[in-house]
């Protein structure tokens, strides 16, 4: 089963506060959620500046929704590439050790 394959079972969840990741539901590998943790903390914490101005900007909660999506969007973005890039690595590398 390759890295991505894993990846599909795993679930996890960003403190909201803290940025910090925690694994809800084991891919099974324990690289696969390292790096999966690793990405979200990664991407989150590059939106949460952004995340954080527009929620103390207290705005009213019909337009909070709205004005947040396109911060998700950035951070799920973000994440979608070094996914990408990260289990290629993975998978790269351990297909070579099995040569």
């Amino acid at each position: 089963m390759t890295a991505r394959e894993r990846l599909k079972n795993w679930r996890g969840k960003i403190g909201l506060k803290s940025g910090k990741c925690r694994t809800r539901k084991s891919s099974g590998d324990p690289e696969v959620d390292t790096m999966a943790c690793r990405v979200s903390e990664i991407c989150y914490n590059q939106v949460k500046p952004k995340r954080d101005a527009l929620v103390a900007s207290k705005p009213p909660r019909s337009q909070r929704r709205a004005l947040i999506k396109p911060v998700e969007d950035e951070a799920s973005d973000c994440a979608t590439a070094l996914y990408e890039a990260e289990l290629a690595r993975i998978d790269a590398r351990r297909d070579a050790e099995r040569e």
